[in-house]
């Protein structure tokens, strides 16, 4: 199993929680860790500790943050640094989640983690894109239909 730990300002972890959950089911295994507000950064690193016990037991670990650079990110690559079997995301979106909750519900086998984390951001990478308009001509059949 996946250990997968969604962080970022705010509430992104936990509304990403909501909305996987509806797309996958509620027997989606996410931990989240919210950087609210009022939280110092000691406080956040507190938090981000605890999700990593809570997830100890799971054969390799992920955690997804919202953006490089931040406090998530910065204390989530500062508290796994040391940990051969975690790896940590940014640019996180729900895509991301929904394909690591299925592996995890379909009991998928993973043999290397950086393939599943190179996997992992390709199919963040292709769920992002604009939709192009394109002009529909209407034209009358002949036979009024």
């Amino acid at each position: 199993m996946i250990g997968i730990i969604v962080t970022g300002h705010g509430k992104f972890a936990t509304g990403i929680e909501t909305n996987v959950k509806l797309l996958v089911g509620k027997d989606a295994k996410i931990t989240t860790v919210d950087f609210d507000e009022n939280d110092s950064v000691d406080a956040l690193e507190s938090k981000l500790t605890v999700a990593l016990e809570d997830i100890k037991d799971c054969e390799y670990k992920i955690l997804l943050c919202d953006i490089i650079g931040g406090s998530p990110f910065n204390k989530a690559v500062m508290l796994t640094s040391e940990r051969p079997d975690t790896r940590v995301i940014y640019g996180t979106h729900v895509a991301m989640v929904v394909e690591l909750c299925m592996k995890n519900l379909l009991e998928e086998k993973v043999e290397d983690i950086d393939d599943l984390v190179t996997e992992i951001i390709s199919i963040g990478k292709e769920q992002i894109g604009t939709f192009i308009k394109v002009d529909v001509i209407d034209h009358e059949c002949e036979d009024g239909i």
